[in-house]
């Protein structure tokens, strides 16, 4: 059903309406990343005066560091389907990572990497939005556009058949608007509202209606993606329940905190300049002034009454030790250990580690769920638009240059993506655990799911080259000719041609010895070092430690 200019600003204005409680709760989440100075406020809400209030920056480093983690990970397309030959699999492979970034080189500077903005977004609003366009250049180049939707001002609604429609405002200068949209203004700024149904695009600026552009693709050119953390109810705060951010398990417990920090902050001055009184005959209309000056506390009280008397301190302090303890560890719980930031001075084990990444991944796992959905309706709506395109284009780029069809991604077949960290410390932990199961199980296994390599096929037939002689002088070869060193791989030709010799002649080869380890590494259990390749840490081998002890005890006899 197509959607009027009329109908298309009054569904923007009633979702937002629906969407209140959804921004208010966005909004609280971005105060918390933007360190929003705390006060601290009584039960009715309002600000206590003479307190010291502190804003602690642990919902802001959480977040900062869960931005870090997830915009890092390197990804990866796979492409799988029946009847596939890895040619054609990389093909289409290529295809959409060179979309991809042929999106980045069109994203804002202010954005940077679309990936990077993504991953705040899942993480920090819940919710993933972009715009996605493709089209051909002039000169027949792929143009990518993936414009990222801030999901905090992003309306939207869906039906039976998907994605209805999706709108979004911006708030665009003079200039961008005379160049984006080619209409002149005389204010400095305008806001311009984006709004892409399934036959049409409306475009407004200050609320009135400017430009309509047709839409052939018949789908609305938006992805949108939620994480999986939240309530699945469908209930009335359903809408503000899904699609939650990183905080929403700790979400209340950063004021609490703040509350605390806040508390023993005054109580710790107040212990410099503590609050004194003042006798009088009659207490005075006026507060007294302060001993201290400035705008300490100064109590009067009657000669007759007596003075009054204070609550003991060291209660107050103790109370708060222990209300601190319990709310930081349920944030602990809730969002990253202390540990994940680095607090310790000496290693952990690799099962210990272990632990750290389990936890990390559950907080950051809906996030990355939320990502790989919005990758994979990205690639969707790139491949629906550009078979309708009907042409060849080619890619260039820095160091590459390649040519697509639409023929080349046509036909059926699954697109995932994996998700790599470049974390070292983790990567250390799988290596003791593929160390520990020793041949248990296949090195695929150990390359695959404990050291989680991102290429374990590519590393697998490096070093099978490495291991045979023959590969490895040859790949010598090719490379010295490609870098045109004809010097070195005349050279590198000769000892491949005595090698190959000394085997016809049934003369063995003589493998290149590879080093054992003798441990040092992290060990598996915290405690007693671990063994590893049946030697310890130290390079002596249990063998040799039991004959050791036996010599020992043949000398005491």
């Amino acid at each position: 059903m197509r959607i009027s200019q009329e109908q298309a600003l009054q569904l923007v204005k009633d979702k937002e309406n629906d969407f209140g409680k959804l921004y208010a709760r966005q909004d609280r989440d971005a105060d918390f990343a933007k360190r929003k100075k705390f006060t601290i406020t009584d039960d009715k809400g309002k600000a206590i005066p003479k307190c010291f209030n502190v804003t602690l920056p642990k919902a802001a480093n959480f977040a900062s560091r869960a931005n870090s983690i997830l915009s890092s990970s390197n990804e990866r397309v796979v492409i799988e389907g029946q009847g596939l030959n890895d040619k054609v699999t990389a093909k289409i492979e290529n295809f959409y990572n060179d979309s991809l970034k042929i999106a980045d080189d069109f994203a804002p500077r202010k954005i940077g990497k679309i990936f990077t903005f993504t991953a705040g977004q899942a993480n920090l609003r819940g919710r993933v939005v972009r715009k996605v366009l493709v089209d051909i250049s002039e000169e027949g180049f792929l143009e990518v556009r993936i414009q990222p939707w801030d999901a905090r001002f992003a309306t939207y609604d869906f039906d039976a058949d998907g994605t209805a429609w999706a709108a979004c405002p911006f708030t665009r200068s003079q200039a961008m608007i005379e160049s984006e949209y080619g209409i002149k203004t005389n204010a400095k700024t305008g806001k311009i509202i984006d709004f892409c149904g399934r036959d049409e695009e409306h475009i407004y600026l200050d609320g009135k209606h400017i430009k309509s552009l047709p839409n052939p693709s018949g789908e609305v050119p938006v992805a949108i993606s939620y994480t999986s953390a939240g309530l699945p109810f469908f209930d009335t705060e359903m809408e503000e329940n899904l699609g939650e951010s990183i905080f929403w398990q700790v979400r209340d417990l950063f004021d609490e905190a703040n509350r605390i920090a806040s508390v023993a902050m005054t109580l710790h001055v107040g212990s410099l300049f503590p609050p004194v009184q003042k006798p009088y005959q009659e207490v005075p209309n006026e507060q007294p002034p302060s001993p201290y000056g400035g705008t300490m506390t100064t109590v009067p009280f009657r000669v007759e009454d007596g003075p009054y008397t204070a609550f003991p301190r060291a209660d107050l302090y103790q109370a708060t030790r222990f209300i601190w303890s319990l709310i930081d560890s349920h944030i602990q719980q809730g969002s990253f250990s202390t540990i994940e930031f680095g607090t310790l001075n000496f290693p952990l084990s690799a099962v210990a580690l272990e632990g750290l990444a389990e936890g990390r991944e559950l907080v950051l796992l809906p996030g990355l769920q939320a990502i790989s959905n919005a990758e994979l309706q990205t690639c969707l709506l790139i491949k629906h638009q550009f078979i309708a395109l009907g042409k060849t284009v080619e890619i260039r780029g820095k160091g590459k240059r390649a040519s697509y069809s639409p023929k080349d991604i046509e036909g059926d077949y699954s697109i995932s993506f994996k998700y790599f960290t470049g974390s070292r410390k983790y990567a250390l932990a799988g290596i003791a655990e593929a160390q520990q199961i020793g041949n248990l199980v296949s090195d695929d296994y150990k390359r695959r799911e404990l050291i989680r390599v991102e290429n374990p096929d590519e590393e697998a037939e490096k070093l099978m080259a490495e291991k045979n002689p023959f590969i490895m002088l040859y790949r010598q070869c090719e490379g010295l000719v490609e870098r045109e060193q004809w010097a070195e791989a005349w050279m590198a030709r000769i000892q491949l041609m005595n090698v190959l010799k000394s085997q016809l002649m049934g003369q063995p080869v003589e493998e290149e010895k590879q080093p054992q380890s003798v441990g040092g590494g992290i060990p598996l259990f915290a405690g007693a070092p671990s063994k590893v390749g049946g030697r310890q840490p130290g390079g002596i081998s249990a063998e040799e430690t039991r004959k050791g002890a036996a010599v020992e005890e043949t000398e005491e006899v």
